[in-house]
């Protein structure tokens, strides 16, 4: 289930900068563990308005794809 919610991210990162991890190495493991900030879904939003649908169904972007996915054009 996607969730995209403040708390649980804040202490996740948390979390992973005292386990020693820094910068993208933060970012991309709570990018594997699915776990977004309520930000992340505005900025995937404002990106998939802004791109043809035949580029949204290629991002790299999990958001920006399942947007995609849902889209009936």
């Amino acid at each position: 289930m996607f969730s995209c919610k403040h708390y649980p991210y804040e202490w996740a990162e948390a979390e992973a900068y005292y386990g020693g991890l820094r910068g993208e190495q933060v970012k991309e493991l709570l990018r594997e563990k699915e776990i977004h900030r309520p930000k992340d879904f505005g900025d995937a939003m404002r990106a998939y308005l802004d791109m043809p649908i035949s580029e949204a169904l290629k991002s790299s972007n999990p958001l920006v794809k399942a947007l995609a996915l849902a889209d009936r054009r």
